[in-house]
């Protein structure tokens, strides 16, 4: 019987920094790879940095963290990532991507975002 090996990248991102954070997940997918890990999970909104608030307002810095989102899923050979971004269309949602071997598995949306009216 063959065990499933989690990680767990629990990272410190900033709001923001599309750049810096993708990085980050693409270093912790290469430790999670190097541990033999079989799927590694990241937090919600990570590529983005959370919470992003007004930055989600700039239709350039959704679509900037999406193209992000699709440099994770061309890192996954071998090993699953689920991984938090902020997805578009008739709104936005706070996302999950689901990617292994390269392809995008899925996206699940797991609400609509808050405003300042919700704080």
């Amino acid at each position: 019987m063959r065990k499933l090996r989690l990680a767990m990248a629990q990272i410190n991102t900033i709001v923001g920094d599309l750049d810096g954070n993708t990085a980050k997940v693409l270093d912790y997918i290469q430790i999670a790879k190097d541990q033999k890990a079989d799927l590694v999970a990241f937090p919600e909104m990570t590529i983005t940095g959370y919470p992003p608030e007004d930055l989600l307002f700039q239709p350039s810095f959704i679509q900037a963290n999406i193209q992000k989102m699709q440099q994770v899923v061309l890192q996954s050979d071998g090993v699953t990532v689920v991984v938090g971004f902020v997805d578009s269309g008739d709104n936005i949602y706070n996302a999950a991507a689901i990617a292994r071997d390269g392809k995008l598995l899925g996206i699940y949306h797991k609400m609509y975002l808050p405003n300042y009216g919700v704080f």
